[in-house]
C-alpha cells in the first residue's frame, strides 16, 4: 500500500497507474452487447424472461438495473484514474518519466474509449478532464452530446502519437492504428462520413492486411497476425 503523496514519482509509478486504468474495464466487454447488439438485432435473447437482456432488447430497461450502474461506475473509475495520471504526470519532465508522452497518449485513448461507450449507452453524460472531488462530481451536470464527442475526438487525435506496434508483454496496448480506427468509428457514429473515410483510409496505408484464409483468423498459433 502506498499513499498518493509518495506515489507518481517514477516511470514505474506511472506505468503501474496506467495499468490500473484498465482494471475497471475488465468486465465491460462481457456485457456491452446488452446495450448494442441486442437492441440493434445483431443478436437476440432466445428465451424471453425477466432479465436485463430482455429488458434492454425491448427498450424497457429500468434505471436501477445493476448492469447500468456497474457500467456507469466502472467507466467513471477509469476516467478518474486517467485524469489523475494526466494531472500528476504534467508536473514531471522526461528525465523523471522517460515514457511520459506514451503514457499520456495511452491514457487519453482509454478516456476517449470510456466516454465513447458512455455516450452511446446513456446519451448526455457528465464529461470532465480534470480531477474532481466527490462534492464537485455531485454538482457536475450532464454534458451535451456534441461536447462529449469533442472531448473524445481531441483525445483520439492526441493518441495518434502512440507507437505503431508493440512486442512481448506490451502487445495488446492501444496503438496508433487503434487510435485512428477508433476515431474513424467515432466519426461514423456521428454521421461525419467524409472525416470517417479520410481517417479510415489512413489505416489502410498502415501495416494491416486481410488474411487470405478466413479460418486463419482463429488459429491460436497465429493470434497476432497482420489482420489483428
Amino acid at each position: 500500500t502506498v499513499t498518493q503523496d509518495r506515489y507518481y514519482k517514477t516511470d514505474k509509478d506511472f506505468e503501474d497507474a496506467l495499468t490500473g486504468i484498465y482494471v475497471p474495464l475488465r468486465a465491460r466487454y462481457n456485457n456491452f452487447y446488452i446495450f448494442g447488439d441486442l437492441r440493434a438485432d445483431d443478436s437476440w435473447q432466445e428465451i424471453a424472461k425477466a432479465d436485463v437482456q430482455t429488458y434492454s432488447d425491448q427498450f424497457t430497461i429500468n434505471s436501477n438495473e445493476g448492469q447500468l450502474s456497474a457500467a456507469w461506475t466502472d467507466y467513471y473509475q477509469s476516467i478518474f484514474r486517467v485524469n489523475k495520471l494526466l494531472t500528476e504526470i504534467e508536473f514531471l519532465d522526461e528525465t523523471a518519466v522517460p515514457n511520459k508522452n506514451r503514457y499520456k497518449a495511452e491514457a487519453r485513448f482509454l478516456r476517449a474509449l470510456c466516454y465513447f461507450d458512455l455516450v452511446r449507452i446513456f446519451g448526455p453524460v457528465p464529461a470532465f478532464t480534470t480531477v474532481l472531488s466527490t462534492a464537485e462530481a455531485y454538482k457536475t451536470p450532464r454534458t451535451p452530446i456534441d461536447d462529449v464527442y469533442n472531448i473524445i475526438i481531441e483525445d483520439l487525435k492526441a493518441s495518434e502519437s502512440l507507437p505503431s506496434s508493440y512486442t512481448k508483454d506490451d502487445v495488446g496496448r492501444p496503438t496508433q492504428g487503434a487510435a485512428k480506427a477508433l476515431l474513424g468509428r467515432v466519426y461514423l457514429t456521428k454521421g461525419d462520413f467524409i472525416s470517417a473515410e479520410n481517417k479510415l483510409f489512413e489505416v489502410t496505408k498502415m501495416d494491416y492486411a486481410l488474411l487470405d484464409d478466413f479460418e486463419s483468423l482463429f488459429d491460436p498459433a497465429n493470434k497476432h497476425h497482420k489482420e489483428y
